[in-house]
């Protein structure tokens, strides 16, 4: 295999890695996700369901259904760590590590993403829609004290389709987007603002979602600064 190329964007602090895993370990991986094998958890897409009247259907009046057109995403957890578990979820959850299904992947992310821990993987799938859908802007972990300041978020691309990520730059406006395209992988800051998107022309947008904390001084992340880096 052909050693990827990573592409850093210092500005809106963000990396992108075509190919990052063997051919054959993402296809097993993809063939079983993109089957009918998986269970799904479906839930809540987005808080924010007017923003589909916003960008589809502007100027249409619509019934409560119809605005929660796509507002829907299927999830399966890979691994959940058990303190994120107590205190962000139901205290009836249990930990949950599925390696079967995400360590083979996994080995060829970590050469990249040089986790210390991992906090979260899970798979999302997003459901087709008549156009493309930006969804709404968010940070997957929030807190006041600013204790996941530190922490990186990874979407990794299971199928190629017309939907994307997109990050909002320093200024607060919509900035660069990343095409969702197979085997590639795109990892960033929990304090980058960021959406995802429905697809219009595949039957459902499959990406995989890594929150983890980068060991100190990590090569592929010295790209976001010192004062990432030092704390």
């Amino acid at each position: 295999m052909e050693e990827p190329q990573v592409f850093y964007n210092k500005d809106q602090k963000y990396a992108v890695i075509d190919n990052a895993v063997p051919t054959d370990i993402f296809e097993n991986f993809q063939a079983f996700f993109m089957s009918g094998e998986p269970e799904w958890t479906i839930g809540t897409k987005t808080a924010n369901p007017e923003l589909y009247v916003e960008t589809v259907y502007k100027g249409t009046k619509l019934c409560k259904p119809d605005i929660e057109l796509n507002n829907i995403q299927g999830n399966v957890i890979l691994l959940a760590d058990s303190l994120q578990t107590i205190y962000f979820g139901n205290p009836n959850d249990h930990f949950i590590a599925r390696t079967h299904l995400y360590q083979p992947l996994m080995s060829g992310l970590v050469r990249y993403l040089n986790p210390l821990a991992l906090i979260r993987i899970k798979i999302n799938v997003t459901f087709n829609s008549s156009k493309v859908v930006e969804l709404g802007y968010h940070q997957d972990r929030v807190s006041e004290t600013g204790e996941f300041d530190h922490m990186m978020n990874a979407c990794f691309y299971v199928n190629t389709c017309d939907g994307y990520t997109r990050f909002l730059d320093k200024d607060g406006k919509r900035g660069d987007k990343v095409d969702s395209v197979a085997n590639r992988l795109v990892y960033f800051p929990n304090t980058v603002r960021h959406a995802g998107t429905t697809t219009s022309n595949e039957k459902a947008r499959y990406v995989v979602n890594i929150n983890y904390v980068p060991r100190y001084k990590c090569p592929f992340h010295e790209f976001l600064g010192k004062e990432f880096m030092l704390n």
